[in-house]
C-alpha cells in the first residue's frame, strides 16, 4: 500500500532533529548522491536520509546548505561590487598622484569617511598613517592629461 502525501506534508526529522536541517518538504528534496546510496554514506557526505517515502530521493541536501549557499553567494556579489566600485574609482586618478607624504596630506574628506566615499570625491586613500587624513587630495602630475582637460575640479 502506497502513501500518499498532502501538499503541506513535512518529512519527520531522522537527523539532526534539534537543527531541523533535514525537515524538508519531500517534494522539494534535491538529490545529493546517486540511487541506492547507504544511509550511512549519505550521511557521510553531510546529506540528510529518509526511506519512508517511494518515489523520492532518499539522500537529499539540508535546508542549511541551500540558505548557506544562498547568503554566501549573496556577500560574494556584494563584495565583487565594491571591490569593482573602489578600484574604477582609483582607476581615474592617474599613477603618482596619490604618493604624497602623510605629513604634507590636503583633507578632502572627515573622521570616519570609507575608502568608496572617498573615492566619491576623486581624492586618495590610505589609511596607513593614523595622525594624518587617510581621505586627501591627489597631488597634481605635470603634463597629466586629465587635469590639463579640466577634468578634476578641486
Amino acid at each position: 500500500m502506497s502513501r500518499v502525501l498532502g501538499k503541506n506534508h513535512k518529512q519527520k526529522n531522522t537527523q539532526n532533529l534539534g537543527t531541523g536541517e533535514c525537515a524538508v518538504d519531500v517534494k522539494e528534496r534535491k538529490n545529493c548522491c546517486y540511487s541506492g546510496i547507504s544511509e550511512k554514506e549519505c550521511q557521510t557526505k553531510g546529506c540528510c536520509f529518509d526511506s519512508e517515502y517511494p518515489g523520492v530521493p532518499w539522500c537529499f541536501h539540508p535546508l542549511i546548505k541551500k540558505a548557506l549557499k544562498t547568503a554566501m553567494e549573496n556577500k560574494v556579489f556584494w563584495l565583487l561590487t565594491i571591490s569593482l566600485i573602489v578600484g574604477l574609482s582609483n582607476a581615474l586618478l592617474p599613477p603618482g598622484e596619490c604618493d604624497v607624504q602623510p605629513k604634507a596630506r590636503e583633507n578632502c574628506g572627515y573622521p570616519g569617511i570609507t575608502e568608496i566615499e572617498c573615492s566619491a570625491r576623486q581624492c586618495c586613500f590610505n589609511s596607513d598613517a593614523p595622525d594624518s587624513p587617510w581621505c586627501f587630495k591627489p597631488v597634481p602630475v605635470e603634463g597629466c592629461p586629465f587635469l590639463e582637460s579640466g577634468y578634476f575640479s578641486l
